[in-house]
């Protein structure tokens, strides 16, 4: 069974309930499952070639490929891990091209599926139009507000900032910009606490 393989996997990797940490173990019964088409196992492994992990090196084609398998099914760290790196262009040794494209089909996908870092990302492309992404800001603050509301604190600096100097087709409104700059402060977003204490020292 693909979910008691999967566990079995997690124990050993992280050495849970007395037992000790066994990478190799772990990994073992990580590939079962993930052979299954486990999504978690598909992306644990994922993580664990792209970073590698003690005594297992670094294999980006592998991770990625991990990446892949897990995407198909809809996993969203998956989907935002593979965004990110065709967002950002993996350098030549992961043979990734950046390519923003690519990078808003798995952002969209894991934004979809509630990713709140994808919802961010995304609404800060669409906000400031970047890479040849013509600039929509509704549709930028609609998926910044997706995140804020699941307290993404850059999320809502941003939708703060927006709304408090008002931007194309957004109105001002100082009361619903204090409010999420607010938020994002309070998770203590170094930013927010800056924009934050620059509106109480200019008294907006």
């Amino acid at each position: 069974h693909s979910d008691a393989q999967y566990s079995l996997g997690v124990i050993y990797f992280y050495g849970k309930n007395e037992i000790k940490i066994d990478i190799k173990k772990g990994i073992y019964w990580y590939e079962k499952a993930a052979e299954q088409n486990h999504s978690d196992a598909q992306y644990s492994l994922g993580v664990i070639y792209f970073y590698g992990k003690n005594e297992i090196k670094i294999d980006i084609k592998k991770g990625i490929y991990w990446y892949e398998k897990a995407a198909e099914q809809n996993n969203v760290h998956a989907q935002h891990n593979l965004g990110m790196l065709f967002y950002e262009g993996g350098g030549n040794f992961s043979g990734i091209k950046k390519d923003i494209q690519i990078a808003i089909k798995f952002l969209t996908k894991a934004a979809e599926g509630g990713h709140s870092a994808s919802q961010n990302k995304l609404g800060e492309i669409y906000c400031q139009g970047k890479y040849g992404i013509e600039k929509d800001i509704k549709k930028g603050v609609l998926w910044h507000t997706k995140a804020a509301e699941q307290n993404n604190s850059d999320s809502q600096n941003s939708l703060g900032l927006i709304y408090f100097q008002g931007t194309d087709g957004i109105n001002i409104n100082r009361q619903e910009g204090i409010k999420w700059i607010t938020k994002s402060a309070e998770q203590h977003n170094s930013v927010a606490e800056f924009n934050l204490a620059i509106i109480y020292y200019e008294g907006n």
